[in-house]
């Protein structure tokens, strides 16, 4: 009798608010707001919204109670932010994975780790562009080396001057210009190295997981000015830490 009443003309189903509706068997507060409206308010989560609060106003008219009003809010995950030693535990043995994948050019295989909802953000050097740079899903991966599409990747150092290559290019330039699979030296959210540019990775990934792998140096005779490094962030997603930023730095004028 909460679901279904009857009129002359047949029986209907009493709405209990469409796609997020209260949960019988799960916690809720009463409010009495007078003699006709009661108002029930619910904290619940599921897989697509995250955390919500439901609040429900019933209003009691012609003999049975009717939902007047329905308020929604997502409730915002607070971020953790990792040390190193607690970073290391939990990425180490995924990342190494995707670095590996990386390295071999196996960009299908990478598709498995990659954000099915933000894709991951390529970031040429290390200030990220949240306006200007590239964001591929996991679809995009599919024919990341086969592709002949150009694409606007930010702006050179220095001059100023567009990126626009093509993703097997820019992989060659901005991605895995090194082996570092034997990078001198790897970091979790801790940074290496600061050069001139600013690195805002900590900022626009909050939460996140971010892995370095460093080179002081490529030749001798540049005395450390070719430092390169390559991070990879990672954030949670459903139980699951999946690549979202792919940013790669060097020494920047």
């Amino acid at each position: 009798d909460e679901f279904f009443y009857e009129k002359e003309d047949g029986l209907y189903l009493l709405s209990r608010g469409g796609p997020f509706m209260l949960i019988l068997d799960q916690p809720y507060e009463l409010k009495k707001i007078d003699e006709t409206k009661v108002q029930v308010t619910q904290i619940s989560e599921n897989v697509m919204t995250g955390k919500y609060e439901l609040t429900v106003t019933y209003e009691y008219r012609d003999g049975r109670w009717i939902i007047q009003n329905q308020e929604f809010n997502i409730i915002e995950k607070e971020k953790v932010s990792y040390t190193p030693e607690e970073a290391e535990e939990i990425i180490s043995d995924r990342v190494e994975k995707v670095l590996n994948l990386i390295a071999g050019r196996d960009m299908k295989a990478l598709i498995e780790y990659v954000h099915p909802v933000k894709g991951v953000r390529f970031s040429p050097y290390s200030y990220v562009d949240l306006e200007n740079s590239v964001v591929f899903m996991p679809s995009d991966f599919e024919e990341f080396f086969s592709s002949s599409t150009e694409y606007n990747w930010g702006s050179y150092d220095g001059t100023g001057e567009p990126i626009t290559l093509t993703p097997a290019a820019y992989y060659d330039i901005f991605i895995y210009d090194q082996d570092f699979r034997n990078a001198e030296r790897i970091s979790y959210n801790k940074q290496l190295f600061q050069g001139n540019m600013i690195n805002n990775a900590p900022d626009v990934y909050p939460g996140s997981i971010i892995v370095e792998y460093h080179f002081t140096g490529i030749d001798p005779k540049y005395e450390g000015m070719d430092w390169r490094s390559l991070r990879l962030v990672f954030e949670e997603f459903e139980g699951e830490w999946l690549l979202v930023g792919i940013i790669h730095d060097q020494w920047t004028i």
